[in-house]
């Protein structure tokens, strides 16, 4: 949810006579498009609310699916705003363990919300960018699966003396298949929704 609170920040720091913003940007466009567009609003100086920003970007970019885009991001900031741990600059960056906020109840809720946005889709441009959106969530799953498996197979390690060894097979087999599902999928999410960027 950090476009929520640049906000606010980039308009008080104006007001104190900032002039400029800088921005470090690497981002995944299907994940990232609404805080890009949000923050260069305001830089245009755009007085909407947040909330005003979200319902106009939303509806114009998916159109028809924009009401199960919007619950699949909500469900997402609702993930990252019940963290337990102790926020940190960076504190989950390029860290597996960001696995353990995306609990499979709210995996799923997020694979419901994307299936009404794949439902409501009906132009051809609005159905990329929502298959571009399923791209990166199918990577996040994988991710997700793959991140789990490692852990059984870690905590079985240290219960090794006390499993059956069928149980420790299994359980790195099961780590082996859930990283090669996740390799499989972050090879196919490539630039072939790429037309889909284009407003």
């Amino acid at each position: 949810p950090i476009e929520e609170y640049e906000i606010s920040h980039i308009r008080g720091a104006e007001k104190l006579g900032f002039n400029a913003y800088f921005a470090e940007l690497c981002p995944i466009w299907a994940y990232d498009s609404f805080k890009l567009w949000t923050i260069q609003k305001i830089l245009r100086g755009s007085q909407k609310s947040f909330s005003e920003l979200k319902i106009e970007f939303f509806t114009n970019y998916y159109g028809g699916a924009a009401g199960g885009a919007m619950e699949f991001f909500d469900a997402a900031k609702a993930a990252w705003q019940g963290r337990s741990d102790t926020p940190k600059w960076l504190g989950l960056y390029l860290r597996d363990t960001a696995a353990e906020l995306f609990s499979p109840e709210i995996l799923q809720k997020m694979e419901g919300a994307l299936q009404r946005a794949e439902a409501g889709a009906k132009l051809d441009l609005t159905k990329k960018r929502v298959a571009e959106l399923r791209l990166e969530f199918e990577k996040t799953k994988a991710f997700a699966q793959y991140y789990r498996a490692k852990k059984e197979l870690f905590f079985a390690a240290f219960e090794a003396e006390k499993l059956p060894p069928i149980e420790i097979a299994n359980a790195i087999k099961k780590a082996a298949q859930a990283e090669k599902n996740f390799e499989k999928s972050a090879g196919e999410n490539s630039a072939i929704f790429k037309n889909a960027r284009r407003a």
